[in-house]
């Protein structure tokens, strides 16, 4: 038989009073820890081989193989509401995408022109994640990407991973002997509206369907490291894609007259390109680099690498 009475009852209302605040303490916490999740960089532990990010101190690296994807967009300079809005929907995008392939965001400095997502030794097919973002990016309707460039470059090499800091402020940081010099040209191929380029490395690891076009190689300095560049024609527009096929017979002759050092008629290869495709970004450069060249008998430095600044061509 069921006991009842004043001190019952207020035993019973006072239990589903503390039951009700340690449900409210518990989701307040909850709240504050999905809140600062979002600003926390992720999979760390996983990373460095942990177990739990409990397990990860300040001072732990590891050297690790992977391939790191650089991607670039535009339009991240004004600071105004609608590009934070932009980059929201894109990195919503990317998310999708990431998180099928199996790549970590890593993080990066506080500007929004430049992502990098981190592929493991195992991944090997970095350019399937490639090629069907950049092909979701260009399907996308809404108002905010429609006007939005962005392009990716896919880097396979050794980096090293870790964090640094103190108990109570720690960063987690990727460092390689190239990728500042290669971020600089990802940024670079965007602004020439290349979807996606990848290194030699990941050509060589990957089992690609889709069909390549050679850009040429920039030069490393501080290594003296020669890295090849091909453009993943999979990842244009249809049209686009189909057009710089057809014409690379034309451009890789072009290529190969430019690398004999013979301008004029590198030029000419290129401006056969350019009358069938003349929103080809690549043979507009290597047309302007051949005529800045044509009439010089001596060049100093590298003049068949790629490069931004043609001026820096002359050291």
């Amino acid at each position: 038989e069921a006991v009842h009475g004043k001190d019952v009852d207020f035993m019973w209302n006072s239990l589903m009073e503390t039951r009700k605040t340690i449900s409210r303490i518990n989701y307040t916490r909850y709240q504050i820890f999905e809140s600062c999740y979002r600003f926390a960089p992720k999979n760390i532990e996983k990373i460095l081989g942990k177990d739990s990010i409990t397990e990860v101190n300040s001072g732990d690296m590891v050297l690790l193989h992977g391939t790191l994807a650089v991607i670039s967009s535009a339009g991240a300079e004004d600071g105004s509401r609608e590009v934070a809005e932009q980059i929201g929907s894109f990195v919503s995008l990317i998310e999708q995408h990431q998180e099928q392939s199996g790549g970590f965001f890593v993080s990066g400095d506080c500007g929004l022109d430049t992502m990098k997502v981190l592929f493991l030794e195992q991944s090997r097919d970095t350019v399937e994640f490639g090629v069907s973002l950049m092909q979701g990016f260009l399907e996308r309707k809404d108002e905010l990407l429609k006007n939005k460039k962005a392009g990716i470059l896919l880097h396979y090499s050794q980096y090293m991973y870790g964090v640094a800091g103190t108990r109570k402020h720690s960063l987690p940081y990727l460092l390689s002997k190239e990728m500042e010099e290669l971020e600089r040209y990802a940024r670079w191929f965007q602004t020439l509206n290349l979807h996606l380029v990848i290194t030699e490395s990941v050509k060589n690891r990957e089992n690609l369907d889709s069909p390549l076009r050679y850009l040429g190689y920039v030069l490393i300095e501080g290594t003296k490291e020669r890295i090849r560049l091909y453009e993943v024609l999979d990842a244009c527009p249809l049209r686009e894609g189909r057009v710089k096929a057809q014409t690379d017979p034309r451009f890789q002759k072009g290529i190969a007259l430019f690398y004999q050092h013979d301008f004029y008629l590198a030029r000419s290869a290129f401006n056969e390109v350019l009358r069938e495709n003349p929103e080809d970004s690549m043979a507009t450069w290597y047309l302007f680099t051949c005529e800045k060249y044509l009439n010089e008998i001596h060049s100093k430095g590298d003049v068949c690498r790629l490069c931004p600044d043609l001026s820096k061509e002359d050291g």
